[in-house]
C-alpha cells in the first residue's frame, strides 16, 4: 500500500519532461511539443547569388531565414512575386536585373525588408581595335599602340611576337625592339569576364637603317615676309633618293631642294620633308619647321607715368605691347634706346618733358606711332 502511494506521488510530480521519459519507458512514441512561432516578423538572408557583372545567363540564388518554418515568395526584374524555394533559378537575357525575395512565416507575419540583389549579365564577349601604331616599316625600336573596344570599361592584354598575353594599357609604349618582324596582339575583357576570342592583330617592320631626313635652312619663329625658303637633304638614303614636302595640313607631294613658297598668308604654318631611299623605305619621322607670317605692327600703350605738372623731378613710367617683342624709349627728343617696363628716370630739370616708347614685336615689326606722355 505504501508503494501504491508512492507512485501516485511520483506521477503527480511529474513534469512535461518526465512524461516523455514515462512514455519513452513505457514503449511509447512521445509526444513533442509544438515549434514556438515567432511573434515578430522574419528575416531573409541571400546566401549565395552572382557576381554584379556575370556571362552566365543562368542566375542561381540560395537564401534562408530566421524562421525555420517560413516560406518564400521570390521576384525578378519587379515581376509579381511568386512561391519559391532555396535553391531558385532563373534563365535570363543579356542586361541589368534585380531578384527581391522575401520570408513569410505560418502565422502571416511578412519580412518588412525582404532581401534584394542586383546585378548585370553580359554574354557577349568585347571587340578590340588597334587605332594608332608605327607604319608597316619603322626605323624606330620604340613603338606605341593605341587601342579601343567596343565595351566601356574592359582590360586589356598585349602579346608581343607571340609572348604570352601580359597586362597593357592604350598608348603605352613597347622598347627595346630588335630590327626585323614584329606583331602585337591585343584583346579586351569586359567586367563579366568575357574574352575577345578574335583579338586585334598588327603586323610591322624594324628597320634601323630607313632614311632619315635632315632640313638645312628655312624660317623659325615670327617673320615679316610671305615668301620661305627651304634646303633639306639625306645623309643615308642613298642614289635614287627622292623627296616629299607639305606646307601646313596639305598631303605630301613631290619636291626637291631647295623647296621655295611664296604668298604665304599671315599667321601659324609648318613645312614637313621626307626622304623615300631607292629600295622603298619611307622615313617615318619627317624633318619640319614651324613659323608666323606676322604681317601687323604692334601697339604701345603707357599704362602709368606722370601726366601734367608735377612737383619731383623723377618719374616711373610702366608699358605693354600688342605683341611680344622689345621696346625703345625716347626721352625729350633724344634717340630712341633699348628699354623694360618699368623705365625710371631722375635728375630731371625744372620745365616740360616728353617720353616716347615704342614697340618691336618679334617679326622685326616697328610701331609707327609710339605711346608718349608729357609733364611740365
Amino acid at each position: 500500500m505504501r508503494a501504491a502511494v508512492l507512485t501516485v506521488a511520483l506521477l503527480g510530480a511529474c513534469s512535461v519532461s518526465d512524461k516523455h521519459a514515462i512514455e519513452i519507458d513505457a514503449g511509447i512514441e512521445p509526444t513533442l511539443p509544438d515549434a514556438p512561432i515567432p511573434d515578430h516578423p522574419p528575416d531573409t538572408t541571400i546566401t549565395s547569388s552572382p557576381a554584379e557583372f556575370s556571362s552566365v545567363a543562368v542566375a542561381v540564388f540560395t537564401f534562408t531565414s530566421d524562421d525555420p518554418t517560413a516560406t518564400f515568395a521570390c521576384s525578378v526584374d519587379g515581376d509579381t512575386p511568386v512561391p519559391c524555394a532555396t535553391p531558385y533559378t532563373r534563365s535570363l537575357g543579356d542586361g541589368p536585373h534585380g531578384f527581391v525575395v522575401r520570408a513569410s512565416t505560418a502565422a502571416g507575419a511578412n519580412d518588412d525588408t525582404p532581401a534584394e540583389h542586383v546585378w548585370t549579365i553580359d554574354t557577349i564577349a568585347p571587340t578590340t581595335t588597334i587605332t594608332m601604331g608605327p607604319p608597316a616599316i619603322d626605323n624606330s625600336s620604340s613603338v606605341t599602340f593605341a587601342f579601343t573596344s567596343d565595351e566601356d570599361n574592359v582590360s586589356f592584354d598585349c602579346a608581343v611576337d607571340g609572348d604570352l598575353y601580359a597586362g597593357c594599357t592604350t598608348g603605352q609604349l613597347f622598347e627595346d625592339l630588335a630590327d626585323g618582324q614584329h606583331t602585337i596582339a591585343v584583346r579586351a575583357h569586359d567586367r563579366a569576364g568575357n574574352l575577345d576570342a578574335s583579338p586585334a592583330i598588327r603586323a610591322w617592320v624594324i628597320d634601323s637603317s630607313t632614311p632619315d631626313t635632315q632640313l638645312l635652312s628655312g624660317p623659325s619663329g615670327p617673320t615679316s615676309s610671305t615668301t620661305a625658303a627651304f634646303t633639306f637633304l639625306s645623309p643615308d638614303a642613298g642614289a635614287g633618293a627622292t623627296f616629299q614636302c607639305r606646307l601646313d595640313a596639305a598631303p605630301f607631294t613631290s619636291c626637291t631642294s631647295p623647296t621655295n613658297l611664296i604668298n604665304l598668308p599671315a599667321g601659324s604654318h609648318g613645312f614637313a620633308v621626307r626622304v623615300r631611299d631607292s629600295a622603298g623605305n619611307l622615313d617615318p619621322t619627317p624633318a619640319g619647321r614651324a613659323w608666323v607670317v606676322d604681317l601687323t605692327p604692334p601697339e604701345t600703350t603707357i599704362l602709368t607715368g606722370p601726366t601734367g605738372m608735377v612737383a619731383t623731378a623723377s618719374a616711373t613710367f610702366t608699358f605693354e605691347a600688342s605683341e611680344d617683342g622689345t621696346f625703345a624709349c625716347s626721352l625729350d627728343g633724344a634717340a630712341f634706346t633699348a628699354c623694360t617696363s618699368p623705365v625710371f628716370v631722375a635728375l630731371l630739370a625744372q620745365g616740360a618733358h616728353a617720353l616716347s616708347i615704342r614697340a618691336t614685336d618679334l617679326a622685326g615689326h616697328l610701331d609707327a606711332t609710339p605711346a608718349g606722355l608729357r609733364r611740365s
